[in-house]
């Protein structure tokens, strides 16, 4: 579980830049098969929540040997101050969050 914070810890640093076609974080987030995988995470702002955010396209990272989903959010005005960065697996069995709410 360290390993996964400190990926995620790197994640907040900087906004992804993939090339790769993939979908935007918030419309992923709103998908049925990931909708419950990201709203099980914990409790989080309504901007977080609701997926009512400025969202990246996601990228693909591999750890430990399995795939993963990246992803970034911020809230619409606020986004110096308010992040949220996220890592599912593609099956949305595992997943986790690195948020940062000012």
């Amino acid at each position: 579980m360290r390993q996964v914070m400190v990926v995620l810890a790197a994640l907040c640093c900087a906004a992804p830049a993939w090339a790769e076609d993939l979908p935007y974080t918030a419309d992923m987030m709103q998908r049925p098969n990931f909708s419950k995988a990201y709203h099980a995470m914990v409790e989080l702002p309504e901007w977080v929540s609701k997926a009512a955010a400025v969202s990246t396209p996601m990228g693909n990272i591999t750890f430990n040997g399995k795939s993963y989903l990246v992803g970034h959010l911020c809230k619409p005005h606020d986004c110096a101050d308010n992040q949220l960065e996220i890592m599912v697996s593609h099956d949305a069995h595992r997943h986790g969050a690195c948020c940062r709410a000012g």
